[in-house]
This record gives C-alpha cells, sequence and structure tokens, in this order.
C-alpha cells in the first residue's frame, strides 16, 4: 500500500453500482425500520442521479410541500421519476399557518391547494412520464375530532410510505385491523346514543369541494385512487371535474365510507348517477368502487330505511356509463340483480365483480330459507345469461360476507377450459343441473367446450366481516388496495 486514499472515482463502475444497489435493497428491506433515502442523493452526483429514480417515485404531498414539489420537478428527467402522488390535504392549524402561502388566505385550504398543484402538474409533458402516474386524494380536518381520536382508524401516513418505498405490507402486521371503524368504536362510545351520533357526524361527511375552481387538464395521471383508511369523502361534485380534468385518465379506483346523515348519502348517490349518466372519459378502461359501510346501531337505523334515491335510475346510470369498460367493480353499491337485470352487451369487459345481497341471509325461518336459495339460483342463471353478452369475459365473482355468514360465486376463462366455483358458509345445493347447464352454454360461447365446478363449504362464524372473504376472492385486486385490505386482517 503507498498510502493513497482511496476514493469513490477510483471504484470500477461495476463495484460502484453494486455499492449504491446494496444501500437501496438494504434500506427497502421489509425488516428496515428506516424511511427516506433522500440524504444519499447529496453524497455527489452520480449518488444523486442513482438515488434520485427511487426517491422521486413516490410523493407524500402536504400543503406545506406543494410549493417545493413544484420547485424540485423542474427538470423532466425527475418528472420522469414520478409515479404516485398521495395528495394529503390536511386542515392546518390556525397558528401555524404562513400568510405568505397563497392557499391560507382562502377559507377553505383544500380548493385552492388542488388547484395548485393541478397547475404544476399541467406543465409537464406525455413525454416526461410516459408510463403515466396515480393520483391519490384523501382530506384530514382534525377540528373537532379530538372526542373521537380513538374511535376512528388509525393515521397509517408513516406505513403506507414505508409500502410505497418497498412494496412490503409487513408493517401493518401489528396494527389494529378496523372493519367498520376503530377498534375502540363500541368500547369507547358505542353505548352512548349522543356519543355514536356525534362521531357519526365528525367521521362520515364531505371535506373536499371545488366550488368555483376551474381545474386544467393533467394528461400524465393515469390512475384516480382514494382508499377507505380517509373515512371522508371526495363531493361528486369534485370527483366529476377531477375526472373531467384528467385526459389520459384510465383507472378510477373509488373506496368510501357512507355518509353521515340519509339525505348527504342521497346527494352523493345523485352526484354519481349524473356522472355515469353522462359517461366516463373516453380513455377510462377500469372502473371500482367500494362502497363501505359501519354496522353501528346508528348507521343500520339511517341506512335500513332505505336512502330515496331511484334505484332503477341509478343502476341504468352506472350501466351507461361503463359500457366500454374492461375492467369493473361495483361492491356494495348496486345489487347483482339489479345490474346484471339491466345489463347489456358489454363488448370490452374482461372481469366483472359485484355484491349480491341475498348472499347473506339474518333469518332462521325455513320458508325464507327455501325463498332465499331459490333467488340465489336465480340470480347465478341470469349471470350466466349476462355472461354471453360479455364476448371478452375472463373473470367474474359476485360475492358477500358479513355477521358469520358469506357465499362466493366464480365464472373464470382459462386458456383450455372454463370453471365455475361456489363457495359458501350454507349447506345449500346451489349448484345443480340447471346452473351448470347455463353456464356450459356461457362456456361455448366464451369458446371453451369443457366446464369444471367446484363447491366448497366455509366454516361458519368465521367471517364476521366482509374483509374475512377477501382472501378467497381472484379479483380482489380489482376492487381494493392491497393496503386497505391489509389492513382488514
Amino acid at each position: 500500500m503507498d498510502g493513497t486514499k482511496a476514493c469513490w472515482a477510483s471504484l470500477p463502475r461495476e463495484l460502484q453500482l453494486h455499492i449504491l444497489e446494496h444501500l437501496a435493497t438494504a434500506h427497502g428491506s421489509p425488516t428496515s425500520p428506516r424511511r427516506g433515502i433522500a440524504r444519499f442523493a447529496s453524497v455527489s452526483k452520480d449518488w444523486q442521479d442513482f438515488f434520485e429514480e427511487t426517491t422521486f417515485k413516490n410523493f407524500v404531498l402536504r400543503l406545506p410541500d406543494l410549493i417545493p414539489f413544484r420547485q424540485h420537478t423542474q427538470s423532466p428527467r425527475r418528472r420522469g421519476y414520478v409515479r404516485h402522488i398521495w395528495l394529503r390535504l390536511v386542515e392546518p392549524d390556525p397558528e401555524d399557518e404562513d400568510p405568505a402561502i397563497p392557499w391560507n388566505q382562502s377559507r377553505s385550504h383544500f380548493g385552492p391547494a388542488t388547484l395548485y398543484l393541478w397547475d404544476t402538474l399541467a406543465s409537464w409533458g406525455v413525454q416526461e412520464s410516459r408510463e403515466g402516474l396515480t393520483l391519490e386524494i384523501s382530506s384530514h380536518t382534525l377540528a373537532g375530532l379530538s372526542t373521537y381520536a380513538n374511535c376512528m382508524p388509525k393515521d397509517d401516513v408513516n406505513h403506507y410510505s414505508k409500502h410505497l418505498e418497498t412494496g412490503t405490507l409487513a408493517q401493518y402486521d401489528d396494527v389494529e385491523p378496523f372493519g367498520h371503524t376503530g377498534p375502540l368504536w363500541f368500547t369507547h362510545i358505542g353505548q352512548s346514543t349522543s356519543m355514536l351520533s356525534g362521531a357519526v357526524q365528525a367521521l362520515f361527511s364531505y371535506d373536499i369541494r371545488l366550488s368555483r375552481i376551474r381545474l386544467p387538464h393533467v394528461e400524465v395521471v393515469t390512475k384516480l385512487l382514494t382508499r377507505r383508511a380517509n373515512t371522508r369523502n371526495l363531493h361528486p361534485d369534485s370527483l366529476d371535474q377531477i375526472m373531467k380534468s384528467l385526459p389520459r385518465l384510465k383507472e378510477i379506483h373509488v373506496e368510501r365510507w357512507r355518509l353521515r346523515s340519509e339525505y348527504e348519502e342521497r346527494r352523493w348517490l345523485k352526484g354519481l348517477n349524473d356522472i355515469c349518466r353522462d359517461g366516463f372519459p373516453a380513455s377510462v378502461k377500469k372502473f371500482a368502487i367500494l362502497h363501505e359501510a359501519s354496522n353501528t346501531p346508528y348507521f343500520s337505523r339511517i341506512f335500513r330505511r332505505g336512502v330515496k334515491v331511484d334505484r332503477g335510475e341509478l343502476v341504468g346510470s352506472v350501466v351507461q356509463g361503463c359500457l366500454l369498460l374492461e375492467h369493473l367493480a361495483l361492491c356494495f353499491i348496486v345489487d347483482a340483480d339489479e345490474f346484471l337485470n339491466n345489463a347489456p352487451g358489454f363488448p370490452e369487459l374482461k372481469t366483472l365483480t359485484l355484491t349480491a345481497e341475498v348472499f347473506r341471509s339474518e333469518s332462521h325461518d325455513s320458508d325464507v330459507e327455501i325463498e332465499r336459495r331459490i333467488k340465489i339460483k336465480t340470480l347465478l342463471l341470469l349471470a350466466a345469461l349476462a355472461a354471453c353478452r360479455m364476448s371478452k369475459l375472463e373473470l367474474m365473482e359476485i360475492w358477500n360476507g358479513r355477521n358469520g355468514q358469506a357465499s362466493l360465486f366464480r365464472y373464470k376463462v382459462s386458456t383450455v377450459l372454463a370453471e365455475i366455483t361456489w363457495k359458501s358458509t350454507h349447506g345449500d345445493a346451489i349448484v345443480d343441473d340447471d346452473v351448470v347447464k347455463a353456464w356450459e352454454a356461457t362456456a361455448r360461447v366464451h369458446g371453451r367446450s369443457d366446464l369444471r365446478s367446484s363447491v366448497t363449504r366455509l366454516e361458519d362464524d368465521r367471517y364476521r366481516y366482509y374483509g374475512s372473504l377477501l382472501p378467497h376472492l381472484e379479483s380482489k385486486e380489482h376492487f381494493i388496495h392491497e393496503v386497505s385490505a391489509a389492513q382488514m386482517k
């Protein structure tokens, strides 16, 4: 050794890349407790070029981050790295507001802040983000929620950021799952009618309105996402405006909670009806909506009375708006029999996921059970007929589960054959010769002469919530985000 100090530039390029990849891999390990590798990019120009491809891939943008985000994404190279933006709108504490930030002069921060991000992304060219990016939106208003802080879903910003960086879900293994609401919902406030009403009023509401704001067209966004971890809703007018501002939008994925009152829920469904009636942008190929609801007494009281929306009109509008889609999932928003009874031909549809209320039964009356079995069989025959009008169909699933009961029907077209599957906690002989023959005819329409069928009895009392049935669903990736599914385990 001559005492000369080794330097980075003296190392072979292959060894340099090996070191950089080792750092990135070690940091991205599911067991790594750390997030954020941006500091590595400050070591040198070489390190910056290598690590920015990772550090600029996913962004969690809060209100104070919007201006720096615009400043740091001026170069086409950096813009090309971006794949996911989570616009996390949190109403700031008035004492912490900076008067120099433009949206702090507005009564509502969310509209102007959203417009600022849209103005930023509108300057990005398609060639700078050819693969497109996912835009996720959530809103979090902390005012008035302190009383119910322990009853709402746990804020998962750190765990979700880790997931975006590494793809891992291991960090959710030790997190208390939430189904209807937070883990302390029943023990903390469930015994008090007034507390229960107050919690629902505070947690399940609208938040983002874009009144009198005109959004510019943004061509780099190809997927719009909302997750059920956020209990607050995009107003349907805002959702419509956002969709129309994204001319290259391919996928709309909405996980939402029913609203706090019958009137507001009725307005939301009316807004969805208008969106579907007007039709989705021609670029959209996939639409999924998971219409989440609590099973608490307060929700039961206001929703069991029925939301006074013309169900036929809503179903008709949904069908009309989805005619040219390739992937469609409608979970708990319209019932399977309503949809299939109104379904014309879907020439491009490849996957279809629906929920059926008849798959659940709360009666022990034998006559009611006989009637239910007849309705299920009728639904499966109807589904076979509807599937014949979907020439490109590869997968159809109809399902439901809650309160210890669960049922799933699947039709799947593979390379050489087709198959139907029935899984249920009920010991019903639903898939009889009539059902098999109907689906054999459907399989022939899809060019498959061989149809296989299977029936599986599911264990009773394991399916307290519909999330328990998700592992059995092959279409779950089409309607529920993998993190949302992990939060139900």
